[in-house]
């Protein structure tokens, strides 16, 4: 009677963990696929991921011997892929986009956003999280708070 009540016990706790156990399975998947695809990207341009982090749908990437940051996010509507030559820029910075809410303050956007050295050269910016695709964020305004001190480093600001 023990051993049966052991096992059926030992079953059920086993469906319970199951969608743990595969959601972690499918979010490692999903990084290396991240993780390749940026890999794949920084060849294109001649570069090498040296440093690399992830958070919700994105990953950045840098490329330390050539100086160069590569960005990439995939989300249900829109895949982006960008590059960005730091030697080209003097500061990179955190643009949050808020609004108020019910006597709150929300977050719309997160960029990284490059200031270029010349004038004429558009600003550029690495879009982090947008409320349009994703309904809260999960680590995305942290990830760009470090990749701006870590870029301005490199830039050296």
């Amino acid at each position: 009677m023990d051993l049966g009540t052991t096992i059926i016990g030992l079953i059920i706790l086993f469906i319970c963990l199951l969608p743990f156990i595969l959601m972690g399975v499918s979010r490692s998947k999903r990084k290396k696929q991240f993780l390749q695809t940026l890999v794949d990207y920084a060849n294109e341009h001649k570069g090498s991921i040296t440093q690399h982090e992830t958070a919700g749908d994105i990953i950045i990437g840098l490329d330390e011997k050539n100086n160069t940051v590569f960005f990439y996010t995939k989300n249900k509507t829109t895949e982006t892929k960008q590059h960005i030559r730091l030697v080209d820029y003097k500061k990179c910075a955190v643009d949050t986009t808020t609004r108020d809410f019910n006597n709150s303050r929300l977050i719309d956007t997160v960029e990284l956003t490059f200031t270029p050295i010349e004038k004429t050269k558009p600003i550029e910016n690495l879009l982090f999280f947008n409320s349009k695709n994703n309904l809260q964020l999960s680590g995305e305004l942290q990830l760009a708070e470090k990749w701006a001190i870590l870029i301005n480093s490199k830039i050296g600001i």
